[in-house]
């Protein structure tokens, strides 16, 4: 009979790892796992994503602050009650909240953690490093969505099992769209054909930097050019964003989803996207737009080049150059370049990018786990 699986995260609140993690969970149900989701904080956007029957038996602890311990002992309790036959971190802070929270049981959960980060947060704080110290050999298995990550950990010397599984999307969910799709979908944006419409699709926070696309904007506009942002999600820069958009005379060139359950129609109004981070592992947000067929301009920073060959699938910019993105930006005016980027792109993503053979790898790991587990 299969036994419970337990994924503990930060939250659940909308983002790149959250939404792994809730793909993730959904899997182990559908390949008939009992799965407990546990989130640290309250945040619970993605609570309506899990199936009814994960998102019933959710637990959310409501955390206060790094070192909450009401919240350890509420999960110290949940694990002696009901302890899980493996336990599934996501993210260092999760790993850390479970080897304290579990310190001293007779019967510790066996881990698999899943690292989403290349930079470790804080890294310049002595506490951090001795905490890393401790736990790199707490799990069983560490999973590594990328090929630069492991490299990256295994330098701080986590070198124990470990695993790289690619992120995948839904390519079956995530498509070009058709033409009478695209235009209802264009239409409803005010966007008309003939304006570059390029999204961007991000929670709205500084290292996402929106603010860069839009000096890109206000460059293309100076140099004449028709083009148009859509920043597809929502946030607490939001303001700063309307302000930054005003005084660049850009607000007219602008458009703010707010937060989208689906966001498949903005994307498919899109003719490319961009994602201009600061920081980022391996983007969810960049697969699936490659998935629906658009070339997609990135930031050249942690893992982007294992997504896309540079003038191929899509186009690179060094990170925080606006100038470099506009210049980027404009190439894919050229309907013509666009069509066949996009077509690579979704072949790519085809080809090594599927959500089903990520989550098969996944269960192959879960099921070897578990099974050993005493």
């Amino acid at each position: 009979m299969p036994r419970l699986i337990e994924l503990v995260m930060n939250s659940l609140a909308f983002g790149g790892a959250e939404r792994h993690s809730v793909g993730l969970a959904n899997a182990l149900f559908a390949a008939g796992h009992p799965v407990r989701v546990v989130a640290l904080s309250a945040a619970d956007a993605l609570r309506q994503a899990l199936h009814p029957a994960v998102a019933a038996h959710a637990v959310m602890l409501g955390r206060s602050g790094p070192l909450d311990l009401s919240a350890l002992h509420r999960y110290r309790s949940l694990t002696r009650q009901a302890p899980a036959a493996l336990t599934l971190t996501v993210n260092q802070y999760p790993l850390a909240f479970v080897s304290a929270a579990t310190l001293g049981l007779r019967q510790r959960p066996p881990l698999l953690h899943i690292s989403h980060t290349i930079e470790l947060p804080h890294e310049d704080s002595l506490l951090k490093r001795r905490l890393q110290a401790l736990l790199k050999h707490r799990p069983q298995a560490h999973v590594y969505v990328c090929e630069r990550q492991r490299q990256f950990w295994r330098r701080k010397g986590v070198d124990g099992a470990d695993h790289c599984i690619h992120n995948g999307v839904d390519v079956s969910r995530f498509t070009p769209p058709s033409p009478e799709q695209r235009r209802a979908w264009r239409a409803a944006t005010g966007v008309p054909e003939g304006t570059l419409l390029v999204g961007l699709c991000a929670g709205y926070r500084p290292e996402k930097r929106h603010d860069l696309l839009l000096n890109a904007v206000a460059e293309l506009k100076r140099r004449g050019h028709a083009v148009h942002a859509l920043l597809i999600g929502d946030g607490a820069l939001r303001p700063a964003i309307e302000a930054q958009a005003r005084a660049l005379g850009v607000e007219g060139e602008l458009t703010l989803t707010g937060y989208s359950h689906d966001v498949r129609p903005w994307m498919g109004a899109c003719d490319a996207l961009c994602l201009v981070s600061d920081h980022e592992t391996f983007s969810l947000a960049i697969l699936e737009g490659m998935a629906c067929g658009l070339p997609v301009v990135a930031t050249q920073v942690g893992a982007v080049e294992e997504q896309i060959n540079d003038g191929l699938d899509g186009l690179l910019v060094p990170a925080g150059d606006a100038t470099a993105l506009a210049d980027a930006l404009w190439q894919l005016s050229d309907a013509h370049l666009r069509s066949h980027m996009g077509l690579r792109a979704r072949r790519k993503v085809l080809a090594r990018f599927d959500l089903l053979g990520m989550n098969a790898r996944y269960l192959h790991l879960v099921r070897e786990h578990s099974q050993a587990a005493p």
